[in-house]
């Protein structure tokens, strides 16, 4: 695994809550008397506003008492002893924090009841880590350009949010924590893993109204967090209550009541199309009060863009357009919370992610160069917690992730009387024009995920003991047929008139506008790829089709002092295919590698963690931080599988060719302008630095041959 440096961090919180990486939150705090003395065997019970969920425990000798593994959501905490007053106070869980309610008792008949207005501060007086948490409430306020549900990580310092293509995998945003490379960002649903492991990102998009809360894990992490170094992200999806709440809603933003997508405008499209229309629906409620309940949604989008493209060169100008770009995606989910008893809770929730587009895989290229995107992911939790004593809590995930992606050439449905649809990657040099098929496709992927999550909770005295781990298994197929059929570059008219050379030579049209104007262009240099385009490469297929992860933990909250915490841990984590284990490296890198043996599996991936929170203030509002860990990452996916074709076998899977290594099959074609330019004899490398008359067209005519040749 890859290793990154020490993380020291000091932080100084003054208002603000701080949590760890879990899809869960703790309600913890102390009992006390009129004196501040401590009161032992304080019955606590613990109550969920929303679903009457209840949680019941008992102070132990030093008066600290612990409800872990609470859904998020507002609570009565509920205080009684016999001798002392009943007192209730409100408390609110958020996502991995754990909310202190200390409970001072009065001297009276149980039977009297004392309510604390207001509810208890959120601020983490326990914890070293830098995380940060978005609430329904901002949630349902925001108002989100899009409504992508990553777009929530803007609120968050230090974190930078940026678009993706919509016509390249399935994320719509990129989410960088300080700095890091979004790819490497992990990204979890009610702890279920649904980042993209081929090329980063998340494989699977959820509509804003599913999201009950948005944490973003920065700076020493959470031991439980699993693989991830640069920055993990996880969402708590909502439950229904005991009341009926809903909600139904339309979106819409078009060219009108939007700002220009440019600094300057452009005056070839001044006010270019754009629609969105995101419709849905939301529904909550009990199935059978305090013991069933269910969350619904359903949410449609619906956008029509055009990208603007423009050529530079005026033997193109006939081309320029606004060409529609759309998108179309459905988004269902539902979930189901279901109370067995006053020890053991469940949750079982799914949720599903249909998408096409077509549009650019980046700039503003002819629709020929474009891709068709589709996308159809699921993913399937089943969430179980149960309370087995009083001072021990068991918190288990089941998940199950299928993400299906394509990224296809366009056809006529979608680029109807497109020039250059279904031709080669054409770069018109000199004009700014490129049109053919692009470069990275077609490829898709079929990727399952199984995980197994389980955090267990024990409070002995003044120790939170957590631990636990992870089982991910991760089967995959694909293909990946870059250049195809292959990729060039040519001269353009502009760059021949510059360099003085009549364009009349090769009877190029003072416009293009069909195919057979660019079968007439004359090629410099070009590519193809050859081979069999599965993923993983076909040889030894089986030891790289699946990924299986291990993470397991152990750390302590140990509470020092009232106001003083030390945190410490460790954990473990390896994953079974991170590097090509299999293959031996290729002997060009003998003279500088010191051994050409396949890479060895690295079994020593041990995290030590430890940090202090101090909170100094006697108000309660201001904590200080600090800590360490060793953190180790993962590597994209695509990494491993390029490096598997290069350094397998010969003929193993996917490969580019270059036309220096080409020599021309073809009887020699003479030079279109004797003395000036050259002749390009039959076994010449088809790599020119001037035009010859060798052409789009002969190009076309050598491919199934110099295919066939090299298969």
């Amino acid at each position: 695994m890859r290793r990154y440096r020490l993380r020291l961090c000091f932080f100084l919180a003054a208002a603000g809550a701080l949590m760890a990486q879990a899809p869960i939150g703790n309600i913890a705090g102390t009992v006390t008397d009129p004196s501040a003395g401590v009161v032992a065997n304080a019955a606590i019970t613990i109550t969920n506003k929303a679903t009457g969920l209840k949680r019941e425990t008992k102070s132990g000798d030093n008066g600290l008492y612990l409800a872990p593994a609470l859904p998020a959501g507002d609570y009565e905490v509920r205080a009684q002893l016999a001798g002392f007053q009943q007192l209730v106070r409100e408390a609110e869980v958020i996502t991995g924090s754990t909310t202190t309610v200390d409970l001072q008792l009065t001297v009276g008949a149980v039977s009297e009841v004392v309510t604390v207005a207001g509810t208890a501060s959120p601020i983490a007086y326990d914890s070293h880590k830098i995380d940060g948490v978005i609430q329904r409430n901002q949630i349902e306020n925001l108002p989100l350009n899009g409504r992508s549900f990553l777009q929530l990580a803007f609120l968050e310092p230090g974190v930078g949010v940026g678009t993706q293509s919509l016509a390249q995998y399935n994320a719509q945003f990129g989410v960088s924590v300080l700095g890091g490379s979004s790819s490497m960002t992990a990204i979890t649903v009610d702890g279920g893993n649904v980042r993209n492991a081929i090329n980063g990102g998340t494989a699977q998009n959820f509509s804003q109204e599913v999201v009950e809360e948005f944490q973003i894990s920065a700076v020493n992490f959470d031991l439980s967090t699993g693989i991830a170094a640069g920055g993990a992200v996880n969402i708590v999806s909502r439950s229904g209550g005991n009341q009926y709440h809903g909600s139904a809603y339309y979106f819409f933003r078009d060219n009108n009541l939007s700002a220009y997508p440019a600094l300057r405008r452009n005056p070839f499209a001044p006010d270019p199309f754009f629609a969105r229309r995101q419709t849905g629906f939301w529904l909550s409620g009990p199935i059978k009060k305090d013991k069933l309940f269910f969350f619904f949604n359903l949410e449609n989008n619906n956008q029509d863009s055009v990208v603007t493209v423009q050529p530079a060169s005026t033997f193109f100008s006939n081309l320029a357009g606004n060409y529609s770009s759309p998108y179309d995606g459905l988004q269902p989910s539902v979930k189901f919370d279901y109370r067995i008893n006053d020890r053991h809770n469940l949750f079982l929730r799914y949720s599903h992610d249909g998408n096409k587009s077509f549009g650019p895989r980046g700039g503003a290229n002819l629709p020929s160069n474009w891709l068709v995107n589709r996308n159809w992911a699921d993913q399937s939790i089943l969430g179980v917690t149960s309370t087995f004593t009083n001072t021990l809590v068991s918190d288990f995930r089941l998940a199950y992730h299928y993400w299906n992606n394509r990224n296809l050439f366009p056809g006529e449905n979608e680029c109807p009387g497109c020039i250059g649809l279904g031709f080669p990657s054409l770069s018109i040099q000199g004009s700014g024009v490129t049109v053919g098929n692009t470069t990275n496709a077609p490829q898709g992927r079929d990727i399952r995920r199984y995980n197994l999550v389980e955090n267990l909770t024990w409070q002995k005295g003044a120790h939170r003991m957590r631990f636990g781990g992870t089982f991910e298994n991760s089967p995959f197929s694909g293909f990946w047929a870059f250049g195809e059929p292959a990729a060039a570059n040519v001269f353009g008219p502009d760059l021949l008139i510059q360099n003085r050379i009549p364009i009349a030579l090769w009877q190029l049209p003072t416009q293009f506008t069909t195919n057979a104007d660019l079968l007439k262009l004359p090629v410099a240099a070009f590519a193809l790829g050859i081979g069999d385009p599965s993923q993983p490469p076909p040889f030894r297929a089986a030891n790289a089709r699946n990924n299986r992860r291990y993470h397991v933990y152990w750390q302590d909250t140990w509470r020092v002092k009232p106001r003083f915490t030390l945190n410490y841990g460790l954990s473990w984590q390896f994953e079974s295919t991170l590097a090509n284990h299999d293959l031996d490296k290729p002997a060009l890198l003998a003279p500088i590698m010191d051994s050409l043996e396949p890479t060895r599996k690295d079994w020593n991936n041990f995290s030590p963690s430890v940090g202090f929170a101090w909170n100094v203030s006697k108000d309660n509002k201001t904590v200080i931080r600090g800590g360490f860990g060793i953190y180790y990452d993962t590597r994209e996916l695509s990494q491993r599988l390029g490096e598997r074709a290069a350094i397998g076998p010969v003929g193993n899977g996917r490969q580019q060719i270059v036309s220096t290594s080409i020599p021309n099959p073809l009887p020699a074609i003479p030079s279109p302008l004797p003395g000036a330019l050259p002749a390009v004899p039959t076994g010449a490398p088809l790599f020119f630095t001037l035009p010859t008359g060798f052409t789009v067209a002969n190009l076309l005519q050598i491919l199934p041959q110099v295919k066939a040749q090299t298969a």
